[in-house]
């Protein structure tokens, strides 16, 4: 992810704060839960209370505003949409991303078994221009200018705008030893659908009898708390269901349980496919070497252990 330049009354830190959000700054108030769920008492109260009504939003149309929305995922492209639909035709909407096509991510653990292709994953954004008059820009922000509000773009053009929606998704961090150059070519982590999933695909269809797939999961929160599990039981399947014998999928997971839907996936790992996935909770230190194939790690006991 490349870095923006922000200048104003926030800090980079703030706006990156707001940006992993996809907070409409000045749109919408934000609402914050503190933790309070472990006191049973405020939770109590809070299911008993009954909910305030929502006020209805106001029907009249905003004219001669600008709205500059970063990022064409789900959530800024509904924004987008929305603020179409409900703001009038007084109010221009921008939508800033530099990909062509959105690829979906749901649905993409099947493109692994062959189920799906990439392609039948991805969808135009034409609808939001064609019927409701959102304005696209491609590029990349490079800069924001909070006092001016001026969102700058990799080509040097600027965008002004009286509100801003920042919703650029996630960035990868390297993990465990391996460089972005590494996930692309080598050790796809697949977290977002596209070219990595494509390879990792590539490399499940050449796994012999006998081989190991390890995958990791990181330490909670993070994207899509199902997925990682789900993503190990298509794998097995379909390796099963090929005919690979013998062959392991081993999952490191850095947290002490399974983090989503845990009875579902502790019988499909023990039960459906018991014998071919192996799951190790409460690891550390995970290193990957993507040129021997080699992973170790620290297991929940303080032994360090080879795959």
């Amino acid at each position: 992810m490349k870095k923006i330049q922000i200048t104003g009354e926030l800090s980079r830190r703030q706006w990156m704060g707001v940006a992993a959000g996809g907070l409409v700054t000045g749109l919408v108030p934000l609402a914050v839960w503190a933790d309070g769920d472990r006191d049973r008492k405020y939770r109590n109260t809070l299911v008993r209370r009954r909910p305030k009504p929502t006020p209805p939003l106001d029907p009249s149309p905003i004219s001669g505003k600008k709205v500059v929305v970063v990022g064409a995922g789900m959530a800024g492209m509904t924004v987008a949409k929305y603020l179409r639909m409900w703001g009038g035709s007084g109010l221009e909407v921008t939508l800033v991303e530099p990909d062509a096509l959105y690829t979906s991510n749901i649905m993409s653990n099947l493109v692994l078994n062959g189920s799906r292709n990439v392609a039948g994953l991805q969808y135009s954004r034409d609808a939001l221009t064609q019927q409701y008059g959102v304005v696209r820009k491609t590029g990349s922000v490079v800069g924001i200018d909070n006092g001016a509000r001026l969102v700058t773009l990799g080509d040097g053009s600027t965008l002004p705008y009286d509100r801003l929606v920042l919703a650029p998704g996630v960035s990868f961090d390297d993990a465990y030893g391996l460089t972005q150059d590494d996930y692309e070519k080598r050790t796809p982590h697949a977290w977002r659908a596209g070219p990595q999933t494509t390879l990792l695909r590539q490399q499940i269809a050449a796994m012999q009898n006998q081989d190991i797939f390890v995958m990791t999961i990181p330490k909670s929160p993070y994207r899509c708390p199902p997925g990682p599990y789900e993503r190990a039981c298509v794998v097995a399947d379909h390796l099963k269901t090929t005919g690979r014998s013998g062959c392991k999928v081993i999952v490191l997971d850095e947290n002490p349980v399974i983090q989503a839907e845990r009875h579902t996936f502790e019988t499909a790992f023990t039960g459906l496919h018991g014998g071919v996935i192996q799951y190790v909770p409460s690891v550390t230190g995970i290193q990957i070497d993507p040129v021997t194939k080699v992973v170790t790690y620290v297991d929940v006991v303080g032994g360090t252990q080879g795959i």
